[in-house]
């Protein structure tokens, strides 16, 4: 332990002052005593209380030193756990700006609708973690495509002095699941009534993710820690950018390229100058308020994927946190400019969309790329997302939020 190093060696010194003085007080002989060590006791000792008294201080000094190594893991422990926790409860409250931000950019009659959705991806998502999905995901049995281990279902006491540690893993990863879900829900916005979505949810919550989840963070064959690894050095995702964005922007086109256009009165088609009229987003501000939330928790998004404070942990979340700021700050400038030049002036939809597509782009190697490298991600996922835009409306696939330019092209 970093801190314990210091701390040993002071208390080391402290005994050898202390020995020394015990020494030359009981024989009289400074010269003696000072070359008086712990490790090498002196030959003659003048008395029986002397040595007794030299033992002594060796057992106390060296029980503290233990006791002091055990209170600073004990420190360094909670101080992680509390790390997890914090940065679980802001990756959760990007729920709150997704549910902003698909509001405003939903019709009016379809905000209710949205709400009960993101709802859903919480609740439903919750208990599907918690009875199979993490079990599928990081059980300690299973193979490399998906796992499984009865302990961890529903977090078994089975699991023993682990259940703790557990606990705080399971909070941080649930809050990663519902991310995930909620990206889903925004493509297919205004088409899908809540049953149908209920069961969307309980399909990507407790099987499509934690298989996701598996294969690149669990024991799975593009993990770059398993022996099952099969290509190269596997998969380097910090914080999500395959297992949570691009599994979320693929089910999400999928979904939506399935159930097809949103149907419009009159038999306006949505793809034309007339429909883009009619699904205008009926609220640019909760679009904004959304997408400001968004980037707000997404430091701790990104950094949270540290897991603890120690062992250099503190290095890389503040490499992940100025990474994440560089790429998301110059994707949303050239965003802006882009919409500005490809329709006239400055799209907030377009801007806000690019602004998260920057944060998607950096998501995966925001721990390991330089701050030159940021900026270059950021600028070229201004541009993936346009392209993917342009893509999908040639292919008639009405994604309502554009999940699919953000996370799966992003």
């Amino acid at each position: 332990m970093g801190a314990g190093v210091p701390m040993r060696y002071a208390m080391w010194g402290l005994c050898l002052c202390v020995c020394m003085l015990t020494a030359a007080a009981a024989n009289g002989d400074a010269t003696a005593a000072s070359s008086t060590t712990l490790t090498n006791e002196p030959e003659e000792w003048s008395s029986a209380a002397t040595r007794e008294l030299w033992d002594e201080v060796v057992a106390n000094v060296t029980a503290r030193m233990d006791g002091i190594e055990a209170e600073v893991a004990d420190v360094e422990k909670t101080l992680s756990t509390v790390w997890v926790f914090v940065c679980g409860c802001l990756v959760f409250l990007m729920q709150v700006g997704f549910c902003f931000l698909e509001a405003g950019t939903v019709r009016s009659s379809n905000v209710i609708n949205i709400i009960f959705k993101n709802m859903g991806d919480c609740s439903i998502g919750a208990l599907m973690w918690w009875a199979v999905g993490y079990s599928l995901a990081f059980g300690t049995k299973g193979n490399a495509v998906m796992g499984y281990d009865t302990a961890y279902m529903a977090l078994s006491p089975g699991l023993g002095d682990e259940l703790s540690d557990k606990y705080a893993h399971f909070w941080l990863s649930f809050t990663y699941m519902t991310t995930a879900a909620t990206i889903i829900s925004g493509a297919v916005a205004e088409r899908i009534n809540l049953i149908a979505y209920a069961v969307v949810v309980l399909l990507v919550t407790s099987v499509g993710y934690p298989t996701s989840c598996r294969w690149i963070w669990g024991d799975g064959f593009l993990s770059p820690w398993s022996e099952n690894v099969i290509a190269g050095n596997g998969a380097l995702d910090f914080a999500g950018s395959i297992v949570i964005h691009l599994f979320g922007g693929v089910c999400g086109v999928t979904l939506a390229w399935a159930i097809g256009p949103r149907k419009l009165r009159d038999g306006i088609d949505v793809f034309s100058p007339a429909g883009q009229i009619v699904i205008t987003p009926h609220n640019k501000l909760q679009q904004a308020v959304g997408t400001l939330i968004l980037w707000f928790c997404w430091y701790a998004f990104n950094a949270g994927s540290v897991g603890a404070m120690s062992g250099g942990g503190s290095r890389v979340a503040a490499q992940a946190v100025l990474t994440t700021c560089i790429s998301s700050g110059i994707s949303t400038v050239v965003g802006g400019l882009v919409s500005r030049y490809r329709s006239g002036f400055y799209d907030i939809g377009d801007t806000c969309n690019c602004a998260l597509s920057g944060l998607v782009g950096i998501t995966a190697g925001c721990a390991y790329v330089s701050t030159g490298m940021a900026a270059f991600i950021g600028v070229v996922s201004v541009f993936t997302y346009f392209g993917f835009q342009s893509l999908r409306r040639r292919l008639r696939i009405d994604d309502v939020v554009d999940a699919g330019a953000v996370h799966l092209a992003g």
